[in-house]
Parts: structure tokens; C-alpha cells; sequence
């Protein structure tokens, strides 16, 4: 496939995606596919993988099983993973964006919707390989849960109050019931009238008309709710804040508050998730990752396993039984035996939490990433397959450099440099300086290096780390980052917006004194002697008797070899501060951040764009391969890789759904066909359930009059290309 192919399949993807960059600025549209752009050099579309924790390390809010076999999960930035030999495996089917999936709800194997705490409605109708985004007219509210009773008929619950509906197939929504005041945190109907959602308050909310009206139903407890499960029109529990779990067997009329065993205190924790499988059976997770059971209806209740103490935020059961529940971390845990015993799905190097504070390529394929507690991974390809070496829990690693292909060093918090010179099989330490951390290592060449650390010490070496002596930094602040733009010319920043410079490697040291803001770097980069960049954070509404303040994300630039700096202005993000800057060797640079903040340039620095999030974990580093795959580390353990799509030269169709229009949409009797192509082609039906029900030759217009009302896909076939768009057949109301 030629480089004008691969643009052209790109600009295509674009056209199918129109929905979505509609939504966006023109320059953020721009950017878009200026980034697509510079994937395409490599080969073809790119997207960011996890390759630890696998198959996500996001937080995973929602599980949801359509048969024994097969389960789909989604949490934050959009990741969707799923199953299909019962929860045994999981993997990934992508991102729908870079807000968090609170909700999945699935009319059959491969048809299903998904629900954005951002506003963002998602459709599939092949097993979530493909999704296309919905209007509903209410992309400013916050979805909490959703549910479609059938193809046609359809809710979402919104943080605010609001309860949307739809009726045909989700074409168009409307307020159906307002709570006014109380926010709406689960929904759940046990069958296809029955509806009930919980809220702040204490209050449950009841349907019988498939959502159409709602009727108020107290607890008598005024905790905040975030969970309710009912095994029938009648027996419920809903649970909450400050250990709240209440129970009803008349639909809601009345509650009780249930009995626990004085050996269990629930007051102390929120309980997150309730899940039941039976009137007896039942199950609920709490913010400290622990699972009770009870197996008489909530009568009692018993610790059964606690896991990884992060919160529980789903549990659910297959059809034969098998339990489920998913945490903060992403963690997939799996019991056969009712719960009492659980094994974890989700694979993970590191066995407790673990931040990673950087990475380092030194080619394509040899990396090491190093963080707290003494975890060392390393991979020999590419970070396909990553292994483990485990030193003190004591010890943290902040810094990594290859000095040649078998030298390393590594830097501690125990003010520890550490060198191995076959690979990482053996280590010694160098430097030790104790009660001092040592946070940055930097090498101009394999035998000239730099360290520096807390209370403003700084280290040079010229032997290629084997020993080390002490300079004179002129500060005693907390240095976060050293870069050298040669041997002799090389900055550090820290807090307190130090930024200090030498020009004699190292024997002296200025500071530059230049920020007078409030702000904390804890990287710096240099594309040349003269332009340069640091990043941080500035601290607003700084109160000096609490120690709080707003911790707003900053870049800054230099033209003068650090003599002048200025804002980088117009600097979009998340992010509550930026921990690393990086340069190619071009005029490319990115910054990576907390919430998984990840900003891009294209012009030496000049502007930037906040890349679409591909996670909510905490970024620390980044890392560039020579052949330019891009690598991150940050929080639970997270490595994330930028994966090009392989070259291939199949005449595999293309999938554009967006290159055909039918109209009217929705339809009564007739369904118009408008498509570009002019061959021959053949036309194919297919309900939700995925059974065709009508085929034939393509023709400008199709008689669908004998169709039932609901949800269609029309899929169109030529010889060198496939079509698929989704339609609504709905008779005329009088």
C-alpha cells in the first residue's frame, strides 16, 4: 500500500467520523488530522494500547454479560474490553473518546449501546469492533445509566435529575421525569415496564409505563444512594453513603434498613455496588474493595474477600452464575464458587500500586520503565512481553538512561545512583547520599552525566557514572529535572519555580531568577542552546494559613538561552499539572501530565493541541524509539504504547459508514438509497438481534413496508467495497 493509499484511507476514516470532529473546533479538526497525518508516515491509523496493566488499566465502571460466554466492560477514557469465552480472557475492542463509560446496555450479542458521563450516546451493531456516536440533542448532561427495553424504547439517567427517553431507537430523546433537585446514580428495570432509579436523598423512583411516568418511593434513610438492584417488580435494596442499605418486598412502599452482624460495621465505609442473584443471594462492594455476602436476604451479611483496597465499582453474574467485579484499577476479579474465593482476570506485573516516574528506549526494542517500591520492568521487543524485577520495597526508582547497549543507570530515592553494565543482570551502587533523593539523571555522552535531587544537590560524573562528585548548585531547592543542550551548557528546574543554569558543565551555577509566579517545574527541554521549554504547574488562590491552592498546568519558552521566558499561552487541559516535556529530533514535541493530560506540537513548541485522552492515569514520562514509537508510564503501573497499524497490501473492503445516506430516517413505507457508487450491488436487512430480514438487488428505493417498527441495519455490498448505516422503520402515526 502506497503512502497515497494509506492518506486516502485515512481521509475516508475521516469522512465516517464527521459526527464526531463536528463537535469539535475547526482547530481542533485541524489538528486532528494533522496528527493522523503524522501517523500515516509510519503506516496507517495509530492508537494508543495498553501493554501493563492488559486488557486496560482504566477504571472500569460497568460489566455486562449477554450470555454465559459473552461480556463486555467499560470505564474511563472511553475503553471498552470484552470476553467471549465467560470472563476467562478479556481484550480490548478500543476507545469511544476520552470521557468515562458509566453504562452498557446490549439487546443481543453484537447490538448494544453505550453511555458517556460526558453526554456521549454510542451504538454498535457488530460487537462493539465498530461504534457510531448519537445525537440526543443533551450532550451537555452527565449520563449516568442507561438501559434500551427494546429496539425502539430507550432511557438514560443524567447526573442532574433528568431522566431521557426515547422512542424510536434513540433518533430522537426528550425529558420524560425531572427529580428538580436530586442527582440520579443507577437505574435498573426487571423487566420490560418496570423501572426504578436511586438518588441523593434516600429517595427510589419507580416506573410501570417503560419510563414514561415516574413515581417517587422514600426510603426513610436521606444518605446518598448509589446502587439498586431488584430480583423482581417487588424485593429490591438499594445502598449508599455511611454503610446504607435498606431493602423492600413491596416495590418500594416500604423499606427497611437491614441487619448486619456486629462483626461487620458498615457506617464506616460507602457502599458502592449491590448486586443480587436470587431474593437471598446478594452481594455489595464498598470503597475499600471489600465484598459481603448475604445469603438470606440481607438479614445477615459476611466479609467474603477484599480486593487490592480500591473500590468497588461493578459486580455482576453470568447466566450459569459465574460472579464478576471490577475496581478502580481496572481489575477484573472472577469467582465460581458464589465468592468465596476470587481469581484476578486483568494481567499486572507489579502486585500492589505502583507509579511509574519514567522510561527509557535505547532502540526499537530494548526499554526499561522503573518506579516506587523497587519495580524494574524491562522488555527485549518493543513491549510486547515486559518482565519484572523486583528489588526492595523500600527503594523507589526515579530516573533511567542507557549510556550503550548493555550500561545503565539508575537513579533512587535513597539518594542512590545505581550502574549495571551487563544489561541490568548485576547492579552497584555509585553514589549514596543518604536522606537525600536523587530525582534526575541526564548523560551528554557515555561518560559525562549529571544528577540532581532535593535540597538542590547536583552530581557530575566523567567516568560514565562510576564515580561521582558534588557542585555547587547555589540552591537549596527541590530539583525536579537536569537537561544539558551540550557538555557544558545545562539547566535544572524544581519548586518554588527554580530554574537554575551553568555554562561550564557544571563548575558554576546561576539562577536564572526569572519566574516570580508561584510555580512548581518539574521538566525542562531544549531543542537548541538558545529555545528551550519547562513545564509545571502555577499555584492560584494560594491560602497561606491552609496551604491550599489551584494548581493551574504551565508551559514556558525560551528564545535566549533561558535569559527571557514567557507563557506559552492558549494552553487547554485537564490536567491539574504537566510532569514531562520531550523533543524529537524534528520539530515535534509532547508533554504528558496528570489525568493523563498529552499535549502535541508541530512546530518546535511554537503552539499545541491537547490530544484526545486515551487514559485518566497520572502520566510521569514519555519515551521516543528511534523509528518514533511513542511510550508512556504513569500511575497503576500504566505503560501505554502508540501502535501503528501494520502495513498490508489486502484488497480488504472498507467499511465507511458514513458514505451512504437513506432518507427519510426514520421511514414508513419506503427507504431511499443515496450512495456514490454506481456498480451493481446487493442490499441485506439485519434486525438487532443480527437476523437478516430482507435482500436483494440495490435499488434507489426499497420497500420496507412489511417491516415490524424498530431499528434496522442496512448493509450494502459492491465488489470492492461494504456499506453499512442504521435506519428506523416507523409507521405513520394519525
Amino acid at each position: 500500500m502506497g503512502l497515497f493509499d494509506i492518506i486516502l484511507k485515512y481521509f475516508l476514516y475521516i469522512k465516517s467520523n464527521l459526527v464526531k470532529l463536528q463537535k469539535t473546533s475547526p482547530m481542533k479538526t485541524f489538528f486532528f488530522i494533522l496528527w493522523g497525518l503524522l501517523l500515516l508516515t509510519h503506516a496507517s491509523i495509530g492508537q494508543w494500547v495498553w501493554q501493563n496493566p492488559t486488557p486496560t488499566g482504566e477504571s472500569i465502571f460497568a460489566i455486562i454479560f449477554v450470555d454465559s460466554q459473552t461480556g463486555y466492560a467499560s470505564g474511563g477514557a472511553g475503553h471498552i474490553i470484552k470476553t467471549t469465552n465467560g470472563g476467562l480472557s478479556w481484550y480490548s475492542i478500543g476507545s469511544l473518546g476520552d470521557d468515562y463509560i458509566m453504562s452498557l446496555s446490549f439487546l443481543s450479542e453484537d447490538s448494544g449501546f453505550a453511555f458517556g458521563n460526558e453526554g456521549n450516546l454510542y451504538y454498535t451493531d457488530d460487537g462493539g469492533n465498530e461504534w457510531t456516536i448519537m445525537e440526543t440533542g443533551y450532550e451537555d448532561e452527565n449520563f449516568t445509566s442507561g438501559h434500551f427495553i427494546n429496539s425502539m424504547v430507550g432511557l438514560i439517567a443524567c447526573r442532574n435529575g433528568k431522566i431521557l427517553r426515547t422512542t424510536d431507537g434513540g433518533n430522537s430523546w426528550s425529558v420524560a421525569f425531572s427529580t428538580m433537585d436530586k442527582n440520579i446514580w443507577a437505574m435498573q428495570f426487571v423487566n420490560e415496564n418496570t423501572g426504578y432509579i436511586c438518588c441523593d436523598g434516600g429517595y427510589v423512583y419507580k416506573t410501570t409505563n417503560q419510563g414514561a411516568n415516574w413515581t417517587a418511593k422514600p426510603t426513610g434513610s436521606s444518605e446518598f444512594l448509589s446502587s439498586l438492584f431488584f430480583t423482581d417488580e417487588n424485593t429490591g435494596y438499594a445502598c449508599g453513603f455511611f454503610g446504607t442499605m435498606m431493602k423492600t418486598t413491596d416495590g418500594g412502599n416500604n423499606w427497611i434498613t437491614q441487619t448486619v452482624g456486629e462483626d461487620i460495621n458498615f457506617t464506616e465505609s460507602y457502599l458502592t455496588k449491590c448486586f443480587f442473584t436470587d431474593a437471598n443471594h446478594g452481594w455489595v462492594g464498598n470503597d475499600f474493595g471489600d465484598i459481603f455476602i448475604t445469603i438470606d436476604g440481607g438479614t445477615t451479611w459476611e466479609l467474603q474477600a477484599i480486593t487490592n483496597d480500591q473500590m468497588i465499582n461493578a459486580i455482576c453474574a453470568t447466566s450459569t452464575g459465574t460472579l464478576f467485579v471490577a475496581n478502580m484499577l481496572g481489575e477484573i476479579y472472577r469467582s465460581n464458587n458464589s465468592g468465596a474465593s476470587w481469581t484476578l482476570m486483568t494481567d499486572k506485573l507489579t502486585e500492589d500500586y505502583c507509579l511509574l516516574y519514567n522510561i527509557e528506549f535505547f532502540d526499537d526494542n530494548a526499554g526499561i520503565a522503573v518506579g516506587i517500591r523497587g519495580n524494574l520492568l524491562h522488555t527485549s521487543d518493543g513491549g510486547n512481553t515486559w518482565a519484572l524485577d523486583k528489588f526492595s520495597d523500600d527503594l523507589d526508582f526515579t530516573d533511567v538512561e542507557y549510556l550503550g547497549e548493555n550500561n545503565i543507570v539508575i537513579s533512587t530515592n535513597y539518594g542512590q545512583v545505581m550502574l549495571s553494565d551487563d544489561g541490568g543482570e548485576t547492579w552497584e551502587t555509585v553514589l549514596l547520599m543518604n536522606n537525600f533523593l536523587i530525582t534526575s539523571i541526564f548523560f551528554t555522552n557515555e561518560l559525562i552525566g549529571y544528577a540532581a535531587g532535593s535540597n538542590g544537590h547536583v552530581f557530575k560524573t566523567t567516568d560514565g557514572g562510576h564515580s561521582w562528585t558534588e557542585q555547587n548548585s547555589t540552591t537549596e531547592s527541590y530539583l525536579q529535572d537536569i537537561f544539558f543542550t551540550n557538555e557544558t551548557v545545562g539547566y535544572a528546574v524544581g519548586s518554588y519555580h527554580t530554574t537554575i543554569k551553568t555554562t561550564d558543565g557544571g563548575i558554576t551555577w546561576q539562577d536564572l531568577g526569572v519566574f516570580e509566579d508561584n510555580s512548581s517545574l518539574y521538566s525542562v527541554a531544549f531543542v537548541n542552546n538558545d529555545t528551550g521549554f519547562v513545564c509545571g504547574y502555577i499555584a492560584e488562590n494560594f491560602n497561606s494559613q491552609t496551604g491550599e491552592f489551584t494548581a493551574v498546568p504551565v508551559i514556558k519558552k525560551t528564545y535566549d538561552g533561558g535569559v527571557n521566558w514567557q507563557l506559552v499561552e492558549g494552553i487547554s487541559s485537564q490536567s491539574v499539572w504537566f510532569n514531562d516535556i520531550m523533543f524529537n529530533e524534528g520539530d515535534t514535541a509532547y508533554v504528558a501530565g496528570m489525568s493523563g493530560a498529552f499535549l502535541m506540537s508541530v512546530d518546535t513548541g511554537e503552539t499545541w493541541e491537547t490530544i484526545p485522552r486515551f487514559t485518566y492515569q497520572d502520566l510521569n514520562a514519555i519515551a521516543e524509539t528511534p523509528a518514533g514509537h511513542l511510550y508512556v508510564v504513569g500511575a497503576n503501573t500504566t505503560i501505554m504504547k502508540h501502535r501503528y497499524a501494520p502495513k498490508t497490501t489486502s484488497n480488504e473492503p472498507i467499511s465507511l459508514q458514513r458514505q451512504i445516506i437513506v432518507f427519510p430516517n426514520p421511514a414508513n413505507n419506503s427507504l431511499n438509497i443515496s450512495i456514490d457508487d454506481c456498480e451493481k450491488g446487493y442490499f441485506s436487512i439485519f434486525d438487532l438481534n443480527g437476523r437478516c430480514v430482507m435482500c436483494g438487488d440495490i435499488l434507489p428505493v426499497i420497500n420496507i413496508s412489511e417491516l415490524h417498527d424498530g431499528v434496522y441495519i442496512l448493509e450494502i455490498k459492491y465488489p470492492n467495497n461494504t456499506y453499512r448505516t442504521r435506519f428506523v422503520k416507523q409507521h405513520q402515526r394519525p
